[in-house]
């Protein structure tokens, strides 16, 4: 299983994952451990809100990280997730101050405990609740709308029922004013979130005057030390019904067919920031052909952290883009995709942490080399890493012929 999982997550179906080069048996490595004092820098490692548990687990590709803080336990199964995270607690902190502001307190008051109760009987009871509820029918039904037609809600979104009160719409500019992911994965922020937004619901309190009640505004104190521009450009109020509109257009325009687009924006595992940010990554690329390549790689995620991973993946091939190097279009390698760039080097682009030569990536090296050696007039081979590369690792793929570009961390093998 984890074989299938790592392979998924990089790119191959595991039906090709079987070729190993030749004498690479006797050499696999096992996934490392390191200490997080070694591999984070001090402003991820530890914090006035988190301290990032001491042992760090390596699956191959990626890090996973334990962290701690008064607000609770969470996790973050990348580095990248990680920044994010340290950002998330921070906006926890936050939300802990609004418990004890008083003007706040007098103003959720006033709206009532049975509104708030009201609210949430519509999302647990929601037959029960609906016999002569509302008056405004004509509303909601709008609201509803946008969740049965058109393209799917992904997994990560409120039920419908929610959108349809206008809770949905509260908790998106909760989180706007708190600078978070409205669909972000952590429980500790989701509950928290959850909480506050349910309170400024039934108070009618909007998200500015949160804002507005904590001594120098939520945004400065969120931002003072941020560590991720996850959410860069990024609009999370708006409707995800309206971010799966303007990305079905932006698809379309940079001529990825309209199955290819469907598909896309139908595989409910990306939430609608992911697919948000690997559509702006891709139209990113002026001049770049058969993107509609990599959008239908994209959709073969089948998970929240490789939805992720594409995402991310494709943000390495727009800075690619933008800043080293013109990539004339993406190719099909496998199941893969990997870009072509002007000069004939077929490039891939991998956001891992630390790569190491285990059974998994022996297999995928090979059986990815396998196929791009059968492309016509390929004049060179890439490989870049958001992260660091074991010494077996980058002897192995230089082996194979790839020129390796990593961010090597200086770990001792």
């Amino acid at each position: 299983m984890h074989r299938r999982c790592l392979l998924i997550t990089l790119g191959l179906a595991a039906s090709a994952a079987y070729w190993v080069p030749a004498g690479a048996a006797e050499s696999y490595e096992s996934p490392p451990v390191f200490q997080a004092a070694r591999v984070l820098p001090p402003n991820l490692l530890k914090g006035p809100y988190h301290k990032v548990g001491s042992s760090v687990r390596n699956d191959g590709t990626m890090n996973h990280y334990t962290i701690e803080s008064k607000l609770g336990r969470t996790t973050a199964d990348s580095t990248a997730e990680l920044k994010i995270r340290v950002d998330e607690m921070r906006a926890l902190a936050a939300m802990q101050k609004v418990d004890t502001t008083e003007q706040l307190a007098r103003q959720a008051k006033q709206g009532g405990k049975d509104a708030l109760q009201g609210a949430k009987g519509l999302v647990t009871n929601p037959v029960g609740t609906l016999k002569g509820a509302f008056t405004g029918l004509g509303k909601v039904a709008e609201r509803a709308g946008d969740a049965l037609m058109g393209d799917p809600p992904s997994d990560a979104e409120d039920s419908r029922f929610e959108n349809a009160i206008g809770f949905s719409s509260t908790k998106r500019a909760y989180a706007a004013e708190f600078r978070v992911d409205p669909y972000s994965t952590n429980p500790l922020l989701q509950k928290r979130l959850e909480e506050i937004a349910w309170w400024g619901y039934s108070g009618k309190l909007a998200a500015s005057a949160v804002s507005a009640a904590i001594p120098g505004g939520v945004g400065a104190f969120v931002s003072a030390s941020k560590t991720s521009n996850w959410l860069e450009g990024i609009p999370v109020q708006t409707p995800p019904s309206d971010l799966r509109k303007a990305n079905r257009e932006k698809l379309l325009a940079m001529g990825v067919s309209a199955d290819a687009t469907d598909l896309f924006l139908g595989n409910t595992v990306y939430s609608p920031v992911q697919q948000t940010k690997l559509v702006a990554a891709l139209a990113r690329m002026n001049g770049t052909a058969d993107r509609g390549h990599f959008v239908k790689f994209a959709v073969l995620a089948r998970g929240a952290q490789v939805a992720f991973f594409r995402a991310r993946q494709a943000e390495m091939y727009a800075n690619f883009h933008a800043t080293q190097g013109r990539i004339e279009r993406f190719v099909p390698v496998g199941t893969n995709a990997a870009a072509r760039l002007a000069n004939g080097t077929i490039l891939f682009c991998f956001p891992t942490d630390y790569l190491v030569w285990t059974d998994a990536n022996a297999a995928l090296a090979g059986a990815l080399d396998r196929h791009v050696t059968s492309l016509s007039d390929t004049r060179g081979k890439e490989v870049r890493l958001t992260g660091g590369i074991s010494r077996r690792a980058r002897e192995a793929l230089e082996g194979l012929g790839w020129k390796v570009n990593d961010a090597q961390d200086a770990l001792a093998d």
